[in-house]
């Protein structure tokens, strides 16, 4: 997701703030460099509870792309 969100055009993350696409390369980068220093806790934190509105988010804006 970080590496994609370093793709996506600058406009698309302007007119959709509501995603942090900051975030999402940052937390690509954590998880790339540190290898041995990732929080397994932390991580599945984040997939349990970070990623279902992230999901939402996202379909939203492709819908809005359509």
């Amino acid at each position: 997701m970080g590496e994609a969100s370093k793709q996506i055009p600058q406009a698309i993350k302007v007119q959709n703030k509501e995603v942090e696409w900051q975030s999402l390369i940052q937390f690509r980068n954590i998880v790339v460099h540190e290898y041995f220093g990732v929080d397994l806790k932390i991580m599945w934190d984040i997939i349990k509870n970070e990623l279902p509105p992230l999901e939402a988010k996202i379909k939203k804006v492709l819908s809005s792309l359509n």
